[in-house]
């Protein structure tokens, strides 16, 4: 509210959302639990000895306590078209965006470094994606890419289980922007 004299959600709707026509993305208000359909309901799994338990938990949050973390309820469409817009300078300067492209490398992952808001991605084929890899509390789980050439990648899950990794949402990326199967 500091920056723009009103609420986050306000600003980002009146700012991206509504001009890059995101139009099946909201950022909820708080109390609001309710999702458009249709939608992807969401689990979590828990190892516990020999036994995974799954508990559906889609509306279990509200998504507006993530805030500007993660308060948003989306479709891949509307997330690879704010990345693309994002990448192609629509939405910030070419400074700006450099500069969320300063990725420091993530321990235990050589292939991936993360900037200010910002995952990069070496991919096999020698490009580079950068995007947003996430889970969920609501038990989704995804990942929305693309290279400087414009190619593109989203995926998502309804299922998050707890200590699982990243790797294979990494290598299903990674074959789909580089052509290549997954093994």
């Amino acid at each position: 509210m500091q920056i723009t004299g009103m609420p986050a959600g306000d600003a980002i709707t009146s700012r991206i959302i509504e001009p890059l026509g995101l139009t099946r993305t909201t950022y909820p208000r708080p109390g609001d639990r309710k999702l458009d359909t249709p939608y992807l309901p969401g689990y979590i799994g828990i190892r516990t000895g020999p036994f995974f338990f799954w508990t559906e938990r889609t509306t279990a949050w509200e998504l507006s306590q993530f805030a500007t973390a993660g308060a948003m309820a989306s479709t891949e469409l509307d997330l690879v078209a704010f990345q693309r817009a994002l990448a192609d300078g629509k939405l910030m300067s070419p400074a700006a965006l450099a500069q969320m492209r300063t990725a420091v490398p993530i321990p235990g992952a050589p292939t991936m470094g993360y900037g200010l808001g910002l995952v990069r991605l070496d991919l096999s084929c020698g490009a580079r994606a950068w995007g947003n890899l996430g889970d969920s509390a609501t038990g989704h789980s995804g990942a929305t890419l693309v290279t400087d050439d414009g190619r593109h990648a989203a995926m998502v899950t309804n299922t998050f289980a707890i200590a699982e990794g990243t790797t294979t949402r990494n290598h299903v990326i990674d074959s789909a922007l580089c052509g290549t199967p997954a093994s």
